[in-house]
């Protein structure tokens, strides 16, 4: 047969053979050019049973193809930033509901976990089936770990399959804004939750007449369908009948018809900038963030006192690949609630989506420097101070090494959850510098 060209222009050769367990010799022969070569492995076929499970080996490879696709590794070494865990399973029964399978990367089979994903089990109707789990690689080191592949069930550990590969990366440029938090996909529930609809109510109600009142509180309550019920229409203008209805018709996800609804109650009432907000965050609920983005900032002329104005802009922009613009938007609200942690860790995560490792650093360090920090927010830092290091000339190293033992010091502190990753950065700075 013709081999043919992997994605990465190595030529590939995928085989299946079913044979009783045993020990054999693999045995390949390849012409091209006409010079030959041949290669021969040992292999064990075997399967290693926990409970009503049949598993087979645990494969590392590249990720490829959006995430979907597997690239075996000839030599045991991935080169993406994408690593791949492939395993064969069969089963005589169905699982049991509590049945798990956790694929993690480890230093040494027995050590903890550095990057942690559950397997999924795909839908399917045979009783053997393969298993895929793919895990982000880029805030890894360069190095040799372990896949290790954990079954358990009801608490208790059943299996455990391990393999050994080495990834490798430049030592420098690691893609680590990249691999930061992305900015959240927008939900309807953001704006409906009570925190943030509570105030924009209160202004409602210094507009509304007398008779909104029973329907801005069963709002305020958030039965937001009974409070469309008792809405009633009087002679007077009263911006609350059509914001009300608009809110219940969100909730229901009707986007189209609740933008309507609150663009009747800008009508009614021109200088309340409220139905402005929610008019963005219906353009959101629908994807279309840029038009999301215009309406929010049309709504800041009033609204500036609020939050969750500048959050939400700062992630739609984020999401349209606008990453200066919500710096900025997310900056001046950092500058207006310095103690807002949630606003600065949305600050710091833009920044190292855009490698701006020294404008996140700046702002977690003065979070820091003003009270305790938040886990996440440390572990941003920690982010941006490792993609300094490794990027640094050796003479700027020590000083940025020093400051990140002391964030990781902070980061334990705090009960972060990653604290075998951050060791990992930190060993690997270290042994940079040596």
């Amino acid at each position: 047969m013709d081999l043919t060209a992997t994605p990465s222009g190595r030529l590939g050769f995928v085989g299946l053979a079913s044979v009783a367990p045993g020990s054999y010799s693999l045995k390949l022969a390849a012409v091209r050019e006409g010079r030959a070569g041949s290669v021969e492995h040992a292999v064990a076929a075997r399967l290693t049973s926990a409970a009503s499970l049949q598993l087979g080996d645990l494969m590392i490879g590249d990720g490829v193809a959006g995430n979907v696709a597997f690239g075996t590794s000839v030599d045991g070494h991935v080169r993406g930033d994408r690593i791949c865990g492939l395993l064969q399973i069969a089963s005589d029964q169905h699982l049991p509901p509590e049945t798990t399978l956790t694929f993690e990367v480890v230093k040494d089979e027995r050590g903890p976990a550095i990057v942690s994903t559950p397997f999924l089990m795909p839908d399917s109707r045979s009783r053997a089936r393969m298993w895929q789990v793919t895990v982000d690689a880029r805030l890894l080191p360069p190095g040799v770990y372990v896949g290790r592949l954990i079954v358990s069930s009801g608490g208790k550990e059943l299996a455990r399959l391990a393999a050994t590969f080495a990834l490798e990366r430049a030592a420098t440029g690691m893609a680590l804004g990249a691999a930061a938090a992305a900015a959240p996909r927008f939900t309807p529930e953001q704006v409906l939750d009570a925190g943030v609809l509570g105030p924009f109510l209160d202004d409602l109600a210094g507009r509304a007449t007398e008779a909104s009142r029973p329907a801005i509180e069963r709002a305020r309550a958030g039965r937001l369908g009974e409070a469309m019920q008792a809405v009633k229409t009087g002679s007077a203008p009263d911006p609350a009948p059509a914001f009300i209805r608009g809110l219940a018709l969100l909730q229901q996800g009707q986007i189209q018809a609740a933008s309507d609804a609150f663009r009747d109650s800008a009508r009614a009432s021109p200088d309340f900038l409220v139905p402005a907000f929610y008019i963005g965050a219906c353009y959101a609920a629908g994807g279309r963030d840029t038009q999301a983005v215009n309406a929010w900032q049309t709504s800041l002329v009033g609204l500036e006192g609020f939050p969750v104005v500048y959050r939400l802009m700062g992630e739609a922009l984020s999401r349209t690949g606008d990453v200066e613009r919500a710096l900025d938007i997310l900056e001046e609200a950092v500058s207006r609630w310095p103690d807002d942690q949630e606003m600065v860790l949305r600050l710091a995560n833009v920044a190292l989506e855009a490698r701006r490792y020294d404008r996140a650093l700046r702002y977690v360090d003065r979070a820091v420097e003003r009270r305790p920090a938040s886990a996440d927010l440390l572990f941003a830092g920690l982010q941006a101070i490792f993609a300094q290091v490794v990027s640094e000339p050796a003479p700027a190293q020590e000083a940025m090494l020093d400051r990140l033992r002391r964030y990781r010091d902070l980061y334990v502190a705090a009960g972060g959850r990653q604290t075998a990753l951050v060791a990992e950065w930190v060993a690997f700075a270290e042994r940079l510098r040596k």
